[in-house]
């Protein structure tokens, strides 16, 4: 017999003497069997053969002929699966780098047997892809030693980063309008995710418009991965307008530039609350090349507690415009207004305002900027913190990167703008006639940031508009369009 299914260990036997002995009959005498096994001389598992030989004779050696019977095989199946496989799973919020390995090869190998020998198993297979999206396929070979393979195994894995960092926001601050509203002032928002050691922190701000002597920056910090999963949390930047000197405050209220004049009024009030002495003098100190237009050198300016004689320059060494009080000035809860024009485009000038109350004299420093109290201004700003990230928009020949949109507007215009400098930056809107409408944005700009303006155009003003922003001594100018609903 040929082809047979079995191990080395199951060769048959092949007939015993007897059983050829019993084929045989003789007239005289008995008949002798002699049975000789020769085996192949490579004989395994995987394939074997052996010859039995028969030598038949009687008594006197009279022999009849030889009989051989052969048999021949060997394993030819494949191990056999006895446990349970192992599945895989998709959708997994799993990093790269914690990818599953898969079971081993040890475990594989002990959920099959093999009738005859070793049951072997190879493993392969390399992850691809990134934190974001991944897959890995193991591919499991199964053999014996005879190269008998059951059918492969394969387990796939997929997955990626699903999960958004964790941001942690600074603290809410309250500053005064002269100090830095930047982060490396009020502080930065920090984050981790559970992929990405580089998370990318940016914010934004929305400054509300001031009531009750104060402005509120909505600073919106947001962190997001490498597989743009974001979060983001809020911190709150209270700002102070009003400023405080010893019993004194002052408040910058008014900051007007007439265009046909090209000069600036400003308004300030001042208050005092339970000072030992009154008001001698106030005094508004600014560079000696800006010309104070009115009031007058030596006039009575009227306010609205007291009467005050004018001087300006207050001195030969500085400029500005000094205001004496005739009679008692204020001292117990009490508040005066000043107003002063100067000549040229100042809206955003710093002013050292001085009061003087019997000996003493002290002083504060309004910001142009950021202490005015400004009624109906709602400004966009976004910064990215490392690397900086800014949209790009057409560039002016000045360096100035302006679009304002929708236009043609309907009610809202979004003016985006990046400085090609920090400094200072206005942007105005007029009329065809050359009339300034209104003050857009004036504030402190940093090279390279983006900063969005949203402008809400009064209703009944539905007409072509000229805008203009100036950053330093560069301007950029554009037209608006109205709408038709």
């Amino acid at each position: 017999q040929t082809g047979i299914e079995g191990c080395l260990e199951d060769i048959p036997a092949g007939p015993t003497e007897a059983d050829i002995q019993a084929l045989y009959s003789d007239e005289c005498s008995t008949v002798t069997v002699v049975k000789t096994p020769q085996p192949g001389a490579e004989n395994t598992d995987c394939s074997w053969t052996v010859t039995y030989n028969y030598t038949i004779r009687d008594d006197c050696n009279n022999f009849a002929d030889e009989v051989n019977i052969t048999y021949s095989g060997g394993d030819t199946e494949a191990p056999e699966l006895t446990g349970t496989l192992p599945t895989g799973q998709t959708g997994m919020n799993v990093c790269f780098a914690s990818i599953p390995t898969g079971p081993t090869v040890a475990e594989i190998k002990a959920l099959y047997s093999d009738a005859c020998g070793n049951v072997n198993v190879i493993k392969s297979g390399t992850p691809t892809g990134t934190n974001c999206s991944w897959s890995v396929t193991y591919r499991y070979t199964i053999s014996d030693d005879c190269e008998n393979e059951a059918t492969a195994v394969e387990i796939t894995y997929s997955g990626g980063d699903t999960e958004a960092p964790i941001i942690t926001c600074p603290a809410d601050k309250t500053i005064n309008c002269g100090a830095s509203d930047q982060p490396s002032a009020t502080g930065y928002a920090t984050a981790t995710d559970n992929c990405d050691n580089n998370v990318t922190i940016t914010f934004s701000d929305e400054i509300s418009s001031c009531e009750n002597d104060r402005y509120v920056i909505t600073r919106t910090w947001t962190a997001e991965d490498d597989c743009e999963k974001k979060s983001s949390c809020v911190q709150l930047i209270t700002v102070n307008t009003k400023l405080v000197s010893d019993c004194f405050t002052v408040q910058l209220i008014e900051n007007e530039y007439n265009a046909g004049s090209n000069t600036t009024t400003f308004t300030y009030r001042a208050c005092a609350t339970n000072c030992p002495n009154a008001l001698s003098y106030i005094a508004f100190l600014f560079d000696k090349s800006i010309r104070v237009v009115s009031p007058p050198n030596g006039s009575t300016y009227n306010g609205l507690h007291n009467n005050y004689r004018v001087i300006t320059p207050p001195s030969n060494k500085t400029g500005g415009i000094k205001f004496e009080t005739i009679g008692e000035g204020i001292q117990r809860n009490e508040c005066d207004e000043f107003t002063f024009t100067v000549q040229g485009d100042r809206r955003g000038l710093d002013v050292t305002v001085e009061f003087k109350a019997g000996k003493k004299a002290t002083k504060v420093i309004v910001d142009g900027d950021k202490c005015l109290c400004a009624q109906s201004l709602i400004v966009n700003r976004s910064t990215t913190i490392d690397p900086i990230q800014s949209t790009r928009i057409q560039e002016s020949p000045a360096g100035i990167i302006l679009k304002a949109f929708p236009n043609p507007y309907m009610e809202e215009v979004t003016f985006r703008f990046v400085s090609p400098e920090t400094g200072k930056a206005n942007l105005e809107l007029f009329d065809l006639l050359g009339r300034n409408r209104g003050i857009i944005f004036q504030g402190n700009v940093q090279q390279g940031i983006q900063q969005d303006v949203k402008y809400r155009v009064p209703g009944s003003a539905k007409e072509v508009f000229i805008y203009r922003l100036r950053i330093g001594n560069k301007f950029v100018t554009g037209k608006l369009i109205p709408g038709s609903k």
